[in-house]
């Protein structure tokens, strides 16, 4: 098959699960219970939270669990899907900027740098300009923005067909 027709060739269908359990490494870090692989079957009632994200009738996930249950996790595959399988404007609300800056440095480039699929996709973070900084990652098809829910500035002018709010219970009315 020539060039030109495999790049034009959609994408084979996954659901966040199946993308998550072929692609995605966790990082051996402090946080992390179990690093390498990612195993959808460690924590089955994950699968249905993930996939959710992918099902073009669902526009609204709310994830009503016990703390502690790897619902930063499953967010994590859920944007990492749409970074590196199905790009897309993202936007992902945090309680407030600052820890917004925290997970973007602490977590979430450790997580990046540990999965192939999604090193790829994003260069290194750059400190002034260009498009790739600590709270912005530009990708081929998209891009990825965390914001702080109690920074009006963070949430602004950003059109985006994903949108995550993590951790609702500590934004400030």
């Amino acid at each position: 098959m020539s060039t030109a027709r495999r790049a034009w060739r959609p994408p084979p269908r996954l659901t966040v699960s199946e993308w998550a359990d072929k692609n995605v490494r966790l990082p051996n870090a402090g946080y992390v219970v179990v690093s390498g692989p990612w195993s959808t079957d460690r924590f089955p009632y994950q699968r249905g939270m993930m996939d959710a994200a992918c099902d073009p009738r669902v526009w609204r996930i709310v994830f009503m669990t016990s703390s502690q249950v790897g619902k930063t996790s499953v967010v994590e595959n859920i944007v990492g899907y749409f970074i590196a399988h199905n790009p897309s404007s993202i936007l992902w609300v945090l309680p407030t900027l600052e820890l917004a800056e925290g997970y973007a440095t602490e977590r979430l480039s450790q997580l990046f740098g540990a999965t192939p699929a999604l090193a790829s996709c994003i260069a290194e973070p750059r400190s002034r300009a260009g498009s790739n900084t600590a709270l912005r990652k530009q990708f081929p098809g998209g891009y990825l923005v965390l914001a702080g829910a109690n920074s009006a500035a963070s949430l602004q002018m950003r059109p985006c067909r994903i949108v995550v709010c993590d951790e609702v219970d500590s934004f400030r009315r």
